[in-house]
């Protein structure tokens, strides 16, 4: 069970720094435009 736990632990982790990944990306990408 521990181990379950802690694989869905890093599953979420991943989806987690996935996403912010993509919104630092998007929030990169606004950033860029408004200055470019």
């Amino acid at each position: 069970m521990a181990r379950s736990n802690g694989h869905d632990e890093s599953r979420f982790f991943l989806s987690s720094n996935i996403s912010l990944l993509i919104a630092f990306r998007v929030l990169h990408a606004g950033v860029g435009c408004l200055f470019w």
